[in-house]
């Protein structure tokens, strides 16, 4: 069966976070391709459907386990013809493209599969707010500016204001109009990929030291992505080490006879 290679692309990196959920349970059915996954650690969850109608000629094949979503993602990076062509070819799941490239990854049990997610946790979560991705990705660049381990996300007043820097501190903090009721979040490394495969336009819900869900629908897949926050000690621990990494520098650099001038 046909799909366009980026609605596939799209669908398997949007709801793996960028591979780093890294085994996937295809579960198709009479609607399309369902996905649960979840991170090992259980910090993030992304479910949702590949719509049957994306496909030319779609047809059912029951549960698929695949390994290495990462190398799957490279392999469709690599096909430029417009359409994949999908099949089961034996024990191994094949991407076709009408340009030659064929590619194929091992079928796996679902046993085997760590990443599934047998149930969608039951959070409740409210309707949410539509946003602009742009302020969550804006944020990811300031978070490498200043080496942080988490991101803080707060609606207070109807400002929407994601700060990656320390919590007292008045800098990196990038703002905008959102109207929605008041929350504080904190959360740890694993939104970085979460935030890295948002569209431009998401539905977004929380509340205070509560998940973050993130929903994107268009008419070929529907995704939602949810992320645990961190507690506490872990922003202490991640404080903690962020210090001493700015130490070991120091000292690396007073060892070397110190920085030259600009």
């Amino acid at each position: 069966m046909k799909i366009k290679t980026t609605k596939l692309y799209n669908f398997i990196q949007k709801i793996t976070m960028n591979g780093s959920i890294n085994m996937i349970l295809l579960e198709s059915g009479e609607d399309g391709i369902f996905i649960k996954s979840k991170s090992l650690d259980n910090a993030g969850v992304g479910f949702g459907t590949l719509n049957s109608s994306a496909f030319d000629d779609y047809k059912s094949f029951g549960e698929i386990g695949l390994g290495d979503v990462g190398k799957l993602l490279r392999m469709l990076k690599t096909i430029t013809s417009e359409k994949t062509d999908i099949q089961i070819q034996g024990n191994h799941f094949v991407i076709n493209g009408a340009d030659g490239d064929v590619w194929g990854l091992p079928i796996m049990e679902k046993a085997f599969v760590d990443n599934y997610l047998e149930e969608i946790p039951k959070i409740n979560f409210d309707d949410g707010v539509n946003i602009k991705s742009s302020i969550f990705k804006k944020s990811l660049v300031n978070k490498s500016i200043v080496n942080s381990s988490f991101i803080n996300v707060q609606v207070k007043d109807n400002f929407l204001s994601i700060n990656t820097n320390n919590e007292q501190s008045e800098y990196g903090i990038v703002k905008e109009e959102c109207k929605y009721n008041d929350f504080k979040s904190v959360f740890g490394e694993v939104m970085d990929a979460t935030i890295s495969v948002l569209g431009n336009k998401v539905n977004m819900s929380c509340k205070d030291n509560y998940p973050i869900r993130f929903v994107e629908q268009t008419s070929d897949y529907s995704v939602s992505l949810v992320i645990a926050p961190i507690d506490n000690e872990e922003i202490e621990r991640n404080k903690t080490k962020e210090v001493e990494e700015v130490k070991s520098e120091v000292e690396e650099v007073e060892k070397d006879g110190g920085t030259e001038a600009v």
